[in-house]
């Protein structure tokens, strides 16, 4: 199994210039990502934003998918005020706290109250992803 975060997530690369960021450029990464380990097609899972990335990387790349699991994407906000003033709200804490404590604090927040009722073990797993791993899988 291989984990790995989106470009301006560490461990991965964080660019300042906005210009380096859109969705097109982090499906070109985890092409490029599987290019690299020379993975010709592989299981995808997503969560959340990495829902979103799996369920367009398999509309793009299908010859490069065996399979999708896609969770919890959603397909945007039904009130945009307050989603892009929930939005500000989490920079600015990142900024002022780092993504530890964000990412504490997100993990508790209304959007994942009902993945934490039905999955406490997930759930817990999720709060501490900020550890990220790479495994190698030997099948």
């Amino acid at each position: 199994m291989i984990t790995y975060n989106n470009r301006g997530y560490p461990p991965s690369e964080v660019p300042t210039d906005p210009a380096v960021y859109s969705e097109d450029i982090v499906l070109e990464d985890l092409y490029q990502l599987l290019r690299h380990l020379r993975i010709s097609k592989a299981h995808i899972a997503g969560l959340s934003m990495g829902g979103n990335l799996t369920l367009n990387f398999g509309i793009k790349h299908p010859e490069m998918c065996s399979s999708l699991v896609i969770a919890g994407c959603g397909a945007g906000s039904k009130n945009r005020e307050q989603f892009k003033k929930d939005v500000k709200t989490i920079v600015e804490r990142l900024t002022k706290e780092g993504m530890k404590e964000v990412a504490d604090f997100y993990s508790q927040g209304p959007t994942r109250v009902q993945f934490r009722r039905k999955d406490s073990r997930g759930w817990r797993n999720f709060g501490t992803s900020s550890q990220i791993t790479r495994q190698s899988d030997p099948h």
